[in-house]
């Protein structure tokens, strides 16, 4: 082996491809058993997935289950290194919205708060969406307007490592707020729009689809800077037990 050579980033690219795998490998599982829960609802085939949980798309099922999972797993790597790195409160911060996305799907709050807006304002439907649809996307701008502004003064206080890292995140992080939020719309809107019943589940797969993998992507870029926090960690103490010798 040449002297001085890294051994290590080889050792957290496997890894990672590894964590990749299993993860994509898990929604992959979720995403056909929602396909043929499907399937033996429209065709009576494949009794075992027969049951409503195996579908994706409804809050608390075991693909949505599987969302909160890895959202509060991100939440909480995101908080381990905030508690690690020098000066990086956006790091809690984007945890912590972590954290707020898996309640917020769980709890069902969007829904029950934008239906609440919608009641009180007396929001009308329009162009083909419900007067709610127009009360959860306003629930999105406020709720998204203050995690925003929060975000942005803990960036502003972050030194630049933990600026990085949630510069990798933002990419992943848009792509789930789209699917979660404004590709959402669809499903209600597409029956409104004379959309086959094939043609709306396609689209609603499609959002549930996007909505893990863009979860996943997450949870992806934070293990690569655990993994390298990790990593320089035990090139210090190597560095410090040669010194010692």
């Amino acid at each position: 082996m040449p002297a001085g050579r890294d051994t290590t980033l080889p050792r957290i690219t496997r890894r990672l491809v590894w964590l990749g795998l299993a993860l994509l490998t898990v929604d992959a599982l979720f995403l056909l058993a929602d396909m043929l829960h499907r399937l033996h609802i429209t065709r009576g085939m494949f009794p075992a997935f027969a049951h409503p949980l195996w579908e994706g798309d409804p809050d608390g099922s075991l693909l949505e289950i599987w969302g909160y999972v890895k959202a509060v797993a991100g939440g909480i790597a995101l908080v381990w290194l905030w508690r690690r790195l020098l000066a990086a409160p956006v790091l809690l911060v984007a945890g912590c919205i972590l954290f707020f996305i898996a309640a917020d799907d769980s709890l069902r709050l969007h829904e029950e708060i934008g239906g609440a807006i919608a009641w009180n304002l007396g929001f009308p439907a329009m162009w083909n969406l419900r007067g709610q649809d127009f009360g959860e996307l306003l629930f999105w701008v406020i709720t998204g307007s203050g995690l925003l502004a929060w975000f942005m003064i803990a960036f502003r206080r972050s030194t630049p490592q933990p600026r990085r890292i949630v510069w990798f995140l933002v990419p992943p992080l848009v792509s789930l707020a789209f699917f979660a939020a404004i590709f959402d719309g669809i499903g209600p809107a597409s029956r409104q729009w004379g959309w086959s019943t094939r043609a709306r589940y396609l689209a609603t797969w499609a959002e549930s689809a996007g909505e893990q993998l863009s979860i996943t992507a997450v949870v992806l870029v934070i293990a690569y800077f655990v993994f390298l926090h990790v990593r320089s960690r035990g090139l210090r103490t190597t560095g410090t037990q040669g010194l010692t010798d």
